[in-house]
């Protein structure tokens, strides 16, 4: 038997061991429900942002209006679902972390949505539009793609929080860069303010801070 075969048996047996517990299970249930709930609002409520953008002004920003415009589609998309993919198997890997991640993850979008709604305006004169994936009205779209959403930035919130989350330092600080480069990117492409930026870190660590009180 070899090493990823072994593993796949440990994760399973982990897992069943981990469903056999009802306290674990009822957890999972609750979190997956909570965070199904959150992905639909998220997905409907992103078109809703977006009607908000293209009718709202640009604004003007000391650090955008002196940075040059560089197309970093890449970073922006594929290296965004390349971070979540890694952070996806890595928890799966850990059974009864799940329900504390899902609802964490959860709440991490409910807020950011929320703040979406209540700031908005139109984006900055040289944003780059992103076209990763090429999925035009897919859910794979709606959810990495967020154009006309701003305060705060997901791509760079989003990898801190996996950071976070992510007691393996060796793999946390890969998620620490990630969060680094995704700030990069976005404020080189233009797609974000400097304080939707700037802001992601602190609000994702809130929003951790919130999680730990509100779902261990």
């Amino acid at each position: 038997m070899n090493l990823i075969q072994l593993f796949i048996i440990e994760r399973f047996n982990a897992w069943t061991s981990a469903l056999e517990t009802t306290h674990f299970a009822q957890n999972l249930i609750a979190s997956s429900a909570f965070f199904i709930l959150v992905l639909y609002i998220e997905i409907h409520g992103s078109a809703h942002t977006k009607k908000q953008a293209a009718s709202s002004p640009p604004l003007s920003d000391i650090l955008l209006d002196r940075l040059p415009v560089v197309n970093l589609n890449f970073l922006y998309i594929e290296i965004m679902g390349a971070l979540t993919t890694i952070f996806f198997f890595y928890q799966i890997a850990r059974p009864h972390s799940v329900p504390y991640v899902l609802a964490t993850l959860a709440f991490f979008t409910l807020v950011r949505r929320a703040f979406l709604i209540m700031t908005p305006f139109g984006p900055h004169k040289n944003h780059i539009p992103s076209f990763g994936f090429k999925l035009n009205g897919t859910m794979a779209q709606k959810i990495f793609q967020g154009d006309g959403d701003f305060f705060f930035s997901g791509h760079t919130g989003l990898p801190f929080l996996f950071f976070l989350l992510t007691p393996w330092q060796p793999l946390a600080m890969i998620f620490l860069i990630g969060s680094a480069i995704m700030a990069i990117a976005v404020l080189l492409m233009h797609i974000h303010y400097s304080i939707d930026v700037f802001a992601a870190p602190f609000m994702a660590y809130s929003i951790f801070i919130l999680s730990q009180l509100l779902f261990k």
